[in-house]
This record gives C-alpha cells, sequence and structure tokens, in this order.
C-alpha cells in the first residue's frame, strides 16, 4: 500500500509538505511527518526551545520561548558559546570540619 511522505532535507525528523512522494516504504530523506516550518535548517522545527540572548554575549537572560520559527535575539543552547543555556549563578559554599573536643 502506497503511503505519503515529506522530505526532510535538513535531517531533523520534521518534512516539507510542499515536497511529496508516494511508496511502499519511506525513501531516504522522507518522513512521515509534515510539520517542519523551515527545511533548510536543521534547527528550525516545531517545538524547538529558542533562549534570549539579546545583546549577543553568549548567555541567556534566562527568557525561553517555544516556537517553530527562529525570534530575533534567541539561539539554541548549542549555539551559546558556554555550557549553559540559563545564565545562572552558583555559590560554593565552605564549612569547616568538626573539631574532635578534647576529653581527658
Amino acid at each position: 500500500m502506497l503511503a505519503t511522505y515529506y522530505r526532510d532535507m535538513d535531517g531533523d525528523g520534521f518534512g516539507n509538505p510542499l515536497n511529496t512522494t508516494q511508496a511502499c516504504s519511506a525513501p531516504t530523506g522522507y518522513v512521515t511527518n509534515n510539520t517542519d516550518c523551515d527545511d533548510s535548517d536543521a534547527l528550525e522545527f516545531p517545538g524547538q526551545t529558542w533562549y534570549a540572548d539579546v545583546d549577543n554575549d553568549g548567555y541567556s537572560s534566562g527568557v525561553t520561548q517555544i516556537s517553530c520559527l527562529r525570534p530575533s535575539g534567541h539561539k539554541v543552547a548549542v549555539e551559546l558559546p558556554r555550557p549553559r543555556a540559563i545564565a545562572t549563578t552558583t555559590t560554593m559554599i565552605s564549612t569547616p570540619a568538626p573539631q574532635k573536643s578534647a576529653t581527658a
């Protein structure tokens, strides 16, 4: 039985609804999902989380947006040069070890 498959040129698992083929099984480069919003960019797909970096310093402000297309001033986590996607501060607190009491 023939099924409709959608071209996935960017390899993100989401196909182009305007580029189809019919086959018994999915040809290479085609998928059953037809919801890609930009088949030339693997980072743009439904449900993508974008991190606000409006000053382009490589750190997110902590504001995120779920959107298929890239909002202005936003990046995905892998595009931020630091391993953290959201700017956070961690404070390390050092506690001295308990002292042994002198007993007679």
